[in-house]
């Protein structure tokens, strides 16, 4: 067993311990997913899993256990990566051979980014949240329904799972949103305040038990849980999600498909409108080819 915040490198010829922040094995070079190696510490995976059992127990004390284990197998046999972005962002990844990216690369490229919040807040945020990785990660949110965060984009892309399993890690609630809860207590920030609140694409569904058994009541739905899941009503710091980090990019390649939500904010003028329909609708004839 390695010291702690450390793992063992995956390279079975090797095996040498190394703290799991780190983008490479020191030893070898076999390539690291730093934030999944993070969540997959022995704390941060105790700390969750006595969340999970503990919001089982609840469950149970409260006749309400079959209702939260069927949200809990929804999620884990369901629940997908979805990226909200502009219909032209969208047909720049497809058409473009553009790279879906973060705010850091867009100061290099000027192209994609998913915060609209100040370079500086989003170099703290990271930082506590990836040490030195933050821009190399890009952002994504869980759903049962294939429907994301509207204020983020009117576009919805849905990302294949075995594009981002393996490097994909997951945060309670949005960055932002769980950085300035810690900002607002009085005790130090840490790291250790993350123990119980981040997870591996594997342990999904226990995060999800852990945050929302509580409110999963005995007539829901799965319609209910899907927004129980992943709320967007209101503006962006409004709402209501389990936040994905993906260690690097993607491209078209990784998206399985996409929907586009709000046709009433399309031009009123029937040409132009008629013209963006013609858009999307050929966009999602490039994905059921």
């Amino acid at each position: 067993m390695p010291e702690n915040g450390k793992k063992i490198c995956e390279n079975e010829q090797c095996g040498y311990a190394y703290f799991a922040q780190e983008l490479a094995c020191p030893a070898c070079q076999w390539k690291n997913n730093p934030n999944v190696a993070l969540a997959d510490l022995k704390k941060p995976k105790a700390a969750l899993e006595k969340r999970y059992q503990d919001a089982l127990q609840r469950a149970a004390q409260n006749g309400n256990l079959e209702q939260v284990k069927a949200f809990e197998t929804l999620v884990k046999s369901s629940a997908k990566a979805v990226v909200n972005l502009d219909i032209g962002v969208l047909d720049g990844i497809i058409n473009g051979s553009m790279r879906y990216i973060n705010t850091y690369q867009l100061r290099k490229i000027r192209t994609i980014t998913k915060h609209p919040l100040a370079d500086s807040r989003r170099f703290m945020v990271d930082g506590y949240f990836f040490y030195d990785f933050g821009q190399s990660m890009a952002f994504a949110a869980l759903s049962l329904n294939e429907k994301g965060i509207r204020p983020y984009g009117n576009c919805t892309i849905t990302l294949k799972e075995g594009t981002i399993a393996y490097r994909a890690s997951l945060l309670e609630e949005d960055s932002f949103q769980f950085f300035e809860k810690l900002e607002r207590q009085s005790k130090k920030i840490d790291r250790k305040t993350l123990n119980g609140y981040i997870a591996t694409w594997e342990d999904k569904h226990k995060l999800a038990v852990a945050k929302l058994a509580d409110r999963i009541q005995p007539n829901d739905t799965n319609n209910d849980f899907a927004k129980l899941l992943l709320n967007d009503e209101g503006g962006m710091s409004d709402a209501k999600f389990i936040e994905i980090h993906v260690f690097g990019f993607f491209n078209e390649a990784a998206i399985e498909s996409f929907s586009y939500f709000d046709e009433a904010k399309l031009a009123r003028n029937p040409r132009t409108r008629e013209k963006q329909l013609y858009r999307i609708a050929k966009l999602k004839a490039q994905f059921q080819k």
